[in-house]
């Protein structure tokens, strides 16, 4: 049990070597505390081999006609301005 929590340890500080490099330490007697080799399953090294689905990039989607989706927005800024207003609004065709 010991010794399987060794072989685990080295195996994390060596960056996930696999098991047959691991089994170079006990042969060459580099690890004296390391007897045998034996790993079970690392999750670490088993996320690692996976491989990411492809994300397929989308066409953005814009309005056929102008002024058929306006974006607005209202800010509110510090600043007062010469008349007073803290407020400003924007709008974008998603046309253009």
């Amino acid at each position: 049990m010991v010794a399987d929590r060794v072989g685990e340890l080295w195996h994390k500080r060596l960056c996930h070597m696999s098991q047959k490099g691991m089994q170079m330490f006990p042969n060459k007697e580099l690890l004296p505390e390391m007897k045998k080799v034996h790993m079970e399953k690392c999750s670490v090294c088993v996320a690692g081999k996976q491989n990411r689905a492809v994300f397929r990039p989308r066409l953005p989607m814009r309005r056929k006609n102008g002024l058929e989706l306006v974006h607005t927005y209202v800010c509110q800024v510090d600043a007062k301005s010469h008349a007073g207003g803290q407020y400003f609004v924007t709008f974008i065709d998603d046309y253009s």
